[in-house]
């Protein structure tokens, strides 16, 4: 090796890294340059000790430098081989490999890349761009006047794609097909083709959200983005359609628009809710803000409660070293208030089929939502009331005679709960009232005609006064007060049923006095609800439809099996 003024010369290099090598030769210097380098069977997981990344695989490569100092010529020739990584390996996938070709001449960038790591065919990206380069004294910029050339084909499958990124709880699938033409210049690109999605998929395992049927066709115009077509589904017969365009300005403002239309989508299918929408979302803006509006219909809902409480959160004592005024003070900003920011504009209206179960639970809600202001702080306006409902408590069934949930704008949005369900005892009417912020709700019980809530208790378990109940039934109603905190498993065996049967409700009373049912409902349409009753013992058994004629209207038909009708018109309002 050999260096002084002006002048460097290599002769012989030759290192070796384990199985892999590192030879150079040539010179550089009295007006011409003439370097090689050539680089076999490197292993790259040393280079991770370096700050590099945490890759394993071999690489080789030749380098040739040639011309004048001022304006020579490179030539750079690199293959990746074996690549894999841990979490790659983890998930046990096959090593992958990557090449790519580079020269420098005339003041132009050339590059191509090529990789089947993505699918059974090749993805190729080749680009031409203007450069400045030189050796004496070291320069290498892009010229932003100077037009580009470039471009990108093949076939990547999404799934292959989702493997080599290792998406936590995630699953993409489908096959992208770009043929995109890069032009214009680095101030202002242009890219012209198609982008096009057949086959589609997306999972999220851990947020219950599972998107099939994924299609899309976007053309690229120069400088702007058409997305033609949007299409995919549930799985079902839920459907999502869509189409938008994204603008690049001549001064580099980025505008965009995309318009989403759901058909009885089912957005979200997991042990513990499910949800079924439709109706349409508008989003348009900028790099620096986007506005979020659209009208959505709550088709069907399903929540379950689950059993029990669940671990106890730690409280952690925080120490503030600065306060927020002071950090303000330093020129700093909170994360959240930077950057961009997104105005939400949406309503969400729930006429029937939103259930919520378990703990005893077995209601229908019905409502309406809006969600506006600042994505970051939301707030959420509006009113859920039960429709229809049951609470198994202590031992009880209680019937939802109110239910409200109210949703009032504040920060964080938690609802202040007003539910009263009521039980007829033999003597007494035993009523329980949830009222207060969800979040810390009081619970009381009473009674008409008003006693202590211990003789409530033991009037409506064992139609007795406190003082007459037996040893036994006091450990009874110890254990039932015990149950309120949860305990036991997710679904009952009636819920399993239910879900089996394809029914919206199934109820099971036990044989009493006038003898016990079973009953089965099913939404036949979104505004008619149809309910079989059948009789067990001296019960009898009937049928029965009820239709909503408008929010506040419906008409109510019966028929019992002896052929007996009867006719009603209802009529209510929420005030």
């Amino acid at each position: 090796l050999v260096s002084a003024p002006n002048r460097l010369a290599v002769d012989g290099l030759d290192l070796q890294f384990g199985d892999g090598s590192l030879r150079a030769a040539g010179e550089m210097g009295r007006g011409k340059a003439d370097l090689r380098a050539d680089i076999q069977a490197l292993e790259l997981a040393p280079l991770a000790r370096l700050g590099g990344l945490i890759l394993d695989g071999r690489a080789d490569a030749q380098l040739r430098l040639t011309g004048k100092p001022e304006r020579p010529e490179a030539v750079l020739e690199l293959q990746l081989s074996e690549l894999t990584w841990p979490a790659a390996r983890e998930e046990g996938l096959a090593p992958t490999g990557l090449d790519l070709q580079a020269r420098i001449a005339g003041g132009r960038l050339q590059a191509e890349l090529s990789t089947q790591a993505l699918g059974e065919e090749a993805v190729r990206a080749s680009a031409a761009l203007p450069v400045e380069f030189a050796l004496q004294p070291f320069a290498f910029a892009l010229a932003e006047d100077a037009p580009l050339d470039g471009s990108l084909s093949g076939r990547i499958d999404l799934a292959r794609l989702s493997e080599l990124l290792v998406l936590d709880n995630q699953a993409l699938a489908g096959m992208l097909r770009p043929d995109l033409r890069l032009s214009g210049t680095l101030a202002a690109p242009g890219l012209d083709g198609s982008l096009g999605l057949t086959e589609g998929s997306y999972e999220n395992a851990l947020a219950g959200v599972l998107i099939e049927d994924i299609e899309f066709d976007l053309q690229a115009r120069g400088r702007e983005l058409v997305l033609s077509r949007l299409s995919a589904s549930d799985g079902e017969d839920g459907s999502l359609s869509g189409e938008g365009r994204v603008a690049l300005g001549q001064a580099g403002e980025l505008t965009y628009q995309l318009g989403l239309s759901l058909q009885q989508m089912e957005l979200v299918r997991s042990p513990d809710a499910s949800a079924t929408l439709s109706g349409g979302l508008d989003l348009a803006g900028d790099q620096a803000a986007a506005n979020l509006t659209g009208k959505l219909t709550l088709d069907q809902a399903e929540i379950l409660i689950p059993e029990g409480g669940g671990p106890d959160v730690p409280e952690l004592e925080v120490v503030e070293v600065h306060s927020r005024e002071e950090f303000e003070r330093q020129g700093f900003r909170r994360r959240d208030e930077d950057g961009f920011a997104l105005q939400l504009d949406l309503g969400l209206d729930i006429p029937s089929r939103a259930f919520v179960r378990g703990r005893g639970l077995e209601s229908e809600w019905r409502g309406a939502l809006q969600v506006k202001g600042d994505a970051r702080r939301p707030r959420v306006l509006g009113e859920l009331r039960v429709h229809r409902g049951r609470l198994d408590f202590l031992d009880r069934r209680f019937t939802l005679a109110e239910g409200l949930v109210d949703f009032h704008g504040g920060w964080p949005p938690i609802p202040d709960l007003r539910i009263r369900a009521e039980s007829q005892g033999r003597d007494i009417l035993g009523i329980i009232s949830i009222t207060g912020p969800a979040d810390d709700p009081d619970l009381t019980l009473e009674s008409e005609p008003a006693l202590p809530e211990d003789e409530v208790l033991a009037r409506l378990l064992f139609d007795r006064p406190v003082d007459e109940i037996t040893p036994a039934q006091a450990l009874r109603l110890a254990s039932a007060l015990r149950g309120l905190s949860g305990g036991g498993g997710g679904l009952t065996l009636i819920d399993e049923a239910r879900g089996g049967l394809g029914l919206d409700t199934l109820d099971f009373e036990a044989p009493g006095a006038e003898g016990g049912s079973v009953k089965a409902g099913k939404y036949l349409r979104e505004d008619v609800y149809l309910e079989v009753i059948g009789g067990l013992g001296e019960g009898g058994s009937r049928a029965r439809v009820e239709w909503d004629l408008t929010r506040s209207i419906s008409v109510e038909t019966s028929v019992d099996q002896e052929s007996r009708s009867a006719f009603g018109l209802n009529w209510k309002i929420d005030y």
